[in-house]
């Protein structure tokens, strides 16, 4: 079964120490360039998507990206629960620290 609030609270909390700041953000800069990605991604599949009149297959470049894309963002889903309890905790370390 899943875990409880505070179970995960807990898992967090311990992630986070062992994570120091200069991870976090090759982490966040890793996310924005995929993010963006993504989002050409998915400006070129509404613009395939309008074309479909005239259909043309993806290349194999093409398939490659997408097929590189898809398996970021599966390696980076399992980070995004976690995220909002790191950026808390780096915070008030940040606050301790200085």
């Amino acid at each position: 079964g899943g875990k409880s609030l505070l179970e995960r609270l807990e898992e967090a909390e311990r992630i986070s120490k062992e994570v120091d700041a200069k991870e976090v953000e090759k982490v966040a800069a890793k996310a924005k360039v995929i993010r963006s990605d993504l989002e050409a991604a998915a400006r070129a599949k509404a613009k395939l998507a309008s074309n479909s009149s005239n259909p043309t297959p993806l290349s194999a470049q093409d398939a490659k990206t997408i097929s590189s894309l898809h398996n970021q963002l599966v390696e980076l889903e399992g980070m995004s629960s976690y995220l909002p309890a790191l950026t808390v905790r780096l915070t008030e370390l940040s606050n301790l620290h200085s």
